[in-house]
């Protein structure tokens, strides 16, 4: 039953709505707000037809079909996602986060109000500016709300670019072998070994920064060689191999430490603070490391984590095989630095074609001998 506006006295107005709430009796309990004028009645009527349709869909279950709110259809997406395997507890979280924080300020109930209009106006405040990854988490759910729930949204929505597909940003250099060295060595002196340990270990195998801060002792297996990553992006449990010298250093590093206690710990002897990202460690190799070592585009973390899949991929190391030790699911990631290392490739020929071609012109120049050279003097 929606809510209803009663008029209490000239120009003045309550909403009364039922939630569901029961008297012993059986009878439905009616609540009221209190007396304000009709623009401010109304918009509360509004307010609280959103929330019982809301209570009414998550109750009943969201019918193929049939309206629902926002709301309602993130808790739905969210249930059939975790059911499904398409995403873990703390991804769905996330997304419900910021599409509920996004659906609140614009004001947004139903898809009928997901328009490309209303998008192309959210994005156009702020020049656009963070809104790459909710307009991305906004086309899943709708893709969801259209093929399962058979919701009329907006096609043109899906068809909405992103402010990264129109622009492209010039790579970062790629580190040298000498610069990773540099790091490493750099990281032992300002911060100890497991300063060094952790960025050495992310520049060998690639994985990301946030799943290196979450490892513990327990996830270090000595005997085997092994190391766990747990709760990686897509979910997934990675087991694999470590390099023999790292095995040894990881037995040394964490003796007389607990199994619940960091792999890697920070220059206090505490794990690195970890939220949705490794900020922490970020910012502490960039004060104390990169911004002393290289170049400003080559700062960034991640530039280690790009060293280690391009070194596999000269190595020869196929795209399954690098996924064991990063992490990844899809193997379409890296293509990406297929592409990047081509281009660095062409690069590279295009610096050295100049020595090459004055050495090939010196060695067809005519031979003057010694003797016949004119005298300078």
């Amino acid at each position: 039953m929606p809510a209803r506006l009663i008029q209490v006295g000239r120009g003045s107005y309550k909403v009364r709505w039922r939630d569901g709430t029961r008297l012993p009796n059986g009878r439905y309990v009616e609540r009221s707000t209190g007396v304000m004028d009709r623009a401010a009645a109304l918009s509360e009527k509004r307010r609280l037809d959103t929330e019982q349709k809301k209570r009414r869909d998550l109750k009943r279950g969201l019918v193929p079909g049939r309206l629902a709110t926002l709301e309602s259809l993130l808790a739905s997406w969210g249930r059939w996602a975790l059911a499904n395997d398409v995403a873990r507890a703390p991804h769905v979280e996330e997304v419900q986060a910021i599409l509920g924080g996004l659906f609140d300020r614009r004001g947004w109930a139903t898809v009928h109000d997901v328009t490309a209009a209303a998008v192309a106006a959210w994005r156009e405040e702020g020049g656009g500016k963070g809104t790459d990854k909710p307009l991305s988490l906004l086309k899943s759910v709708l893709r969801y709300a259209r093929s399962v729930l058979k919701q009329p949204i907006d096609p043109d929505v899906l068809t909405v670019p992103g402010r990264r597909g129109r622009r492209r940003t010039a790579q970062p250099p790629l580190l040298t072998r000498e610069q990773v060295g540099d790091i490493i060595a750099r990281a032992r002196a300002q911060g100890g070994e497991d300063c060094a340990a952790i960025l050495e270990h992310l520049s060998t195998y690639g994985c990301r920064p946030i799943d290196a801060c979450r490892l513990r002792v327990a996830d270090f297996n000595a005997v085997t060689g092994e190391i766990t990553l747990r709760e990686t992006k897509n979910g997934d449990t990675v087991t694999h191999p470590l390099l023999p010298a790292h095995v040894e250093r990881y037995r040394k590093m964490i003796d007389g430490r607990r199994p619940a206690d960091a792999l890697f710990q920070n220059p206090k002897r505490e794990a690195w603070e970890v939220k949705k990202s490794a900020q922490q460690l970020n910012d502490w190799y960039v004060n104390n490391v990169s911004s002393y070592l290289l170049k400003r585009q080559q700062w960034g973390l991640y530039l280690l984590k790009d060293y280690a899949i391009t070194a596999m991929d000269v190595a020869g190391v196929d795209d399954r095989t690098k996924t064991l030790f990063t992490g990844h699911r899809s193997l379409q990631v890296f293509e990406r630095y297929k592409a990047t290392n081509k281009q660095r490739a062409k690069a590279a020929l295009d610096k050295i074609a100049a020595p090459v071609a004055v050495a090939a012109s010196a060695a067809s120049a005519p031979q003057v001998r010694p003797e016949a050279q004119s005298d300078p003097a």
